[in-house]
């Protein structure tokens, strides 16, 4: 066992990041072999891990994509900049308010 009273500080920061990286990669595998274990338990029940679990990134690894969200509001003179009303408001919608013109003004209109 080392003494850390008699490392330098130099000695201390490698052995930190050293000793972080090794949680970092044992805790990885701790979670892959958890995850192994929950998938072969549901299997061995005859359930696949989407029938327990319906919005759970697909046993592949890949994160599922997010549902599209219609656009809720156009500018008026490039119908190809909208914005679903979600999340940071675009430049160009930030522009026009500050020209004074309201949000409202851009509302896609649906019949």
């Amino acid at each position: 066992m080392t003494n850390l009273d008699q490392m330098s500080a130099k000695e201390l920061m490698k052995l930190s990041r050293e000793a972080l990286e090794i949680a970092e990669a044992k805790r990885d595998k701790e979670k892959e072999d958890l995850r192994a274990a929950i998938i072969k338990m549901i299997e061995d029940e005859g359930y696949t891990l989407e029938d327990i679990f319906p919005r759970a990134a697909p046993i592949t690894g890949k994160p599922m994509k997010k549902p599209q969200v219609a656009a809720k509001y156009r500018h008026p003179d490039n119908p190809g900049l909208t914005w679903s009303g979600r999340g940071r408001k675009p430049n160009w919608l930030v522009e026009q308010e500050a020209a004074g013109r309201a949000l409202s003004e851009f509302l896609i209109r649906t019949t």
